[in-house]
């Protein structure tokens, strides 16, 4: 599984939680001892608010603030765990891609250097494979 942006572990959620409560004018430090007074103050937050503020902690391309999390309940253990492990439903599963998709994504780039943006995310994209297949995988993408 190449897609570390899917998901999140519970103290990395945890750490984003705390930054929107903050940026969101509740009080953080009453997070351990009163926390049905934080949930009060970001229910009084209006939607937009939380909707803008939670992109302060984004962390760069395909960071996103809200992710399914490692929690043991919804997402009981890491997904490569899981996987290695065999503890998923099989089911058959359509998969794809379109021409040109990537383009769509250099407007998160840099735009003096899109390209080379670019490359760096393939090569991030495709981490866990080696640099043999990431330089085939280049070369379908780019010819």
């Amino acid at each position: 599984m190449n897609a570390p942006w899917s998901y999140m572990s519970g103290e990395r959620a945890q750490q984003i939680g705390r930054v929107l409560v903050e940026d969101c004018g509740c009080n953080v430090s009453l997070l351990e001892t009163r926390p049905h007074q934080v949930m009060d103050c970001m229910r009084a937050v209006d939607a937009k608010t939380i909707s803008l503020q939670q992109w302060n902690s984004y962390s760069g391309i395909l960071g996103f603030p809200s992710t399914p999390t490692v929690d043991g309940i919804f997402l009981p253990k890491h997904p490569m765990d899981m996987l290695a492990e065999g503890d998923y439903e099989d089911m058959e599963i359509l998969l794809g891609s379109n021409h040109d998709e990537g383009e769509d994504l250099c407007s998160s780039f840099n735009k003096d250097n899109c390209f080379g943006s670019f490359i760096d995310f393939i090569d991030y994209a495709i981490l866990s494979n080696t640099s043999v297949a990431r330089d085939k995988r280049r070369k379908s993408i780019f010819n």
